[in-house]
């Protein structure tokens, strides 16, 4: 069967099986399964894994064309479809008793016998299958009347119940089941995690209330769905649409009249118009869209997609809500902070000493590699070139092997949000740390501040074992050298290195005042990220403003590692 076709029809049948499909999409279904048995294999296939006894009498009704079956009698119609298409699949031909005992040699064998089975056998597995469809039955209308722990609250921050019990009941870590009731979240944020692995991330003031292991009913507020395959037709009601999972993630805002708007981040959803136990319309939608359900003239739009609108995920170790991308601030973990805002101003490392009071350390070389033990996520610094050439760059003794020949020379500590008119001398250096009329060095856009020639190593791992829930995903930042108003030109390199290895460079840049977006991948097994800036290999004159170094006031501004 075309793979096309395959998709197709099951989005279809998840829809018939969650009683959200449209009329539209049943003549659909109709066409692609009338006088095609393969597809009507398939079919019977996926509804046996998917619903043995979430009995949809729509589904029923429609299937009247294409499977022969009575609505009312679903059970004994499946049977007889089954039967028919026994009756046309080729014999298996089995050898009987007799025959299997008697050598080939002594007698050629006969002719293929097409087994026997016998109406004991038939009652036996009619009855079997009975049994185990009221099993099922029994324990499906169990959960109905008594409810199934079903879902955990995973995480939270700040939570306000409504319900003083609930305030009082539903912390970290608790049950939530079937027969749990409508909750009304006033305030704060809550992550649940249900046993099938789908999550749900919901921001308060909301109303919503779990039906079922796989089924939402969101009466008012805002949800964000992380559906994984396994899980997949996950459900979400509102008054006015059904939101059915195809393997996605997804947000769902429910307004104060009833119109629902829905958002999908990844892979793709169906939605369907409702009116009570009617379907107007639906429709499938993907990655990057978003529809707009009108509850009055119950019909779907298109809606600007707002990838910011719903908070994905949580984490209330570290008070983090995240929108879409998290980001550590690197410049803030340099600092000796935990990454997140608001970062330290005027702080200094020296790559002779450490952290230092002093901005400037006149004209001097480094030739080793200097950890600093007191910041768990900073390595250690450099100075790239001059006699120790390739550098250490790591405690773990990765170099620096592409390092261009350098004077080997710094002359500016490295600045963690140097105030933008720190730098100034007057009469000699006027300008201040901006590009484009932005001033960085602020809470608002911090930077680093790598005059040349200067390196810095972090360490991922330690990252990684404070921020365990999380995966890095990459680090960005915007490189630049800043124009202070000397008279001297500039020429410097940046480079970006993971594990010793180059993962970005930028060389010879010699404009002043603008910046350049750059991002650099990472994936589990990277271990170090190096930052480095060099001289761009001018000569070195000792004299003022004809140093290879002179006025490479280099800059990563808000240099961030990305979180997922």
């Amino acid at each position: 069967m075309d793979e096309t076709i395959r998709k197709t029809l099951e989005d279809l049948l998840i829809l018939a099986m969650e009683d959200a499909i449209s009329e539209p999409d049943a003549r659909q279904l109709n066409a692609l399964l009338k006088d095609h048995p393969e597809r009507i294999r398939c079919a019977i296939r996926f509804l046996q894994l998917g619903s043995q006894i979430k009995q949809s009498k729509k589904l029923a009704a429609m299937s009247k064309a294409w499977l022969s079956l009575n609505p009312e009698d679903s059970f004994s119609g499946f049977l007889r479809l089954m039967a028919e298409y026994e009756k046309g699949a080729e014999p298996v031909t089995v050898a009987s008793h007799s025959e299997a005992s008697v050598p080939a040699a002594e007698e050629p064998a006969s002719a293929a016998v097409r087994t026997r089975v016998s109406r004991f056998s038939l009652v036996t597995l009619f009855l079997s299958s009975a049994a185990l469809f009221f099993i099922l039955a029994y324990a499906y209308w169990g959960y109905l009347c008594n409810g199934v722990e079903t879902a955990t609250i995973y995480d939270s921050i700040q939570p306000h119940w409504a319900d003083r019990n609930a305030q009082n009941e539903l912390k970290n870590g608790s049950r939530l089941s079937t027969r749990s009731g409508p909750l009304r979240l006033l305030d704060g944020t809550v992550k649940i995690l249900f046993d099938s692995g789908g999550s749900l991330v919901l921001e308060g003031p909301a109303e919503f209330q779990i039906l079922t292991p796989s089924h939402v009913r969101m009466r008012s507020g805002s949800l964000y769905a992380s559906i994984p395959p396994g899980a997949l037709g996950f459900t979400v009601s509102t008054d006015s649409a059904k939101v059915v999972d195809l393997g996605t993630e997804f947000g769902v805002q429910v307004h104060g009249d009833g119109d629902s708007e829905i958002h999908v981040m990844k892979g793709k959803t169906a939605v369907a118009v409702s009116h009570g136990r009617q379907f107007k319309d639906s429709q499938i939608m993907r990655n990057g869209s978003a529809r707009y359900v009108d509850a009055q003239s119950r019909t779907i739009r298109e809606t600007a997609f707002d990838p910011t609108r719903f908070i994905r995920n949580i984490d209330s170790k570290h008070n983090l809500i995240s929108r879409g991308k998290l980001t550590l601030d690197v410049a803030d973990l340099t600092a000796g902070g935990s990454g997140i805002k608001p970062t330290k101003a005027n702080v200094w490392l020296d790559p002779k000493t450490g952290y230092s009071e002093a901005s400037i350390h006149e004209h001097d070389t480094s030739d080793s590699f200097l950890p600093i033990p007191s910041n768990p996520y900073v390595d250690g610094l450099f100075v790239p070139g001059g006699r120790n050439s390739p550098p250490i760059i790591s405690s773990q003794q990765h170099r620096f092997e592409e390092c261009p020949p350098t004077s080997g020379v710094f002359y500016a500590n490295l600045g963690v949000n140097p105030d933008p008119s720190y730098l100034r001398i007057p009469g000699r250096r006027e300008g201040i740390l901006s590009f484009q009329d932005t001033l960085y060095g602020t809470p608002e856009h911090p930077c680093l501040v790598m005059h040349a020639n200067l390196g810095i190593t972090y360490d991922l791992q330690a990252v990684r074992k404070e921020f365990s829930e999380w995966k890095l995903a990459a680090f960005t930042a915007k490189i630049g050298i800043a124009d202070l108003k000397e008279p001297y030109p500039c020429n410097a390199d940046f480079w970006v290195l993971v594990d010793g290895k180059v993962r970005y460079s930028l060389r010879n840049c010699r404009q002043k005042g603008t910046l350049t977006e750059i991002a650099v991948s990472l994936n589990e097994q990277d271990r170090f990220l190096t930052l480095i800036t060099t001289d761009g290999g001018d000569p070195d004159v000792p004299r003022i403003y004809e140093r290879a170094i002179s006025c490479d006031w280099c800059v990563f501004a808000e240099p961030v590692l990305e979180l997922e």
